[in-house]
């Protein structure tokens, strides 16, 4: 027996080209559109393939598996822009002294 094949939330955003948001938005459902079936453990939430592909092919989308597979975190690249610089001296306040 073959076993079930599941993708996180990051994998689904890559594989329907998506952001978070719209897959939260798609696991609550709406009046005109069934939930996205999902798997929920603790804090983790899981994505079984074929159950995810046959909502998906009822709902007129496509999902990529190939993009789904690459969708993995990616690594942080570094400091955030706009942070504190080496070797640049802070800005005198803009504010005078009470003296």
């Amino acid at each position: 027996m073959a076993s079930k094949r599941y993708f996180n939330t990051r994998q689904v955003m890559a594989g329907f080209g998506v952001s978070d948001t719209t897959v939260y938005l798609w696991r609550q459902g709406t009046s005109t559109r069934e939930a996205l079936p999902c798997e929920v453990e603790g804090r983790n939430v899981y994505f079984a393939e074929g159950a995810m592909k046959t909502w998906a092919k009822k709902h007129g989308l496509t999902f990529s598996v190939e993009k789904a597979e690459k969708g993995k975190p990616r690594a942080k690249t570094g400091p955030k822009p706009g942070g504190a610089k080496r070797g640049v001296p802070r800005k005198a306040s803009a504010r005078k002294s009470k003296h």
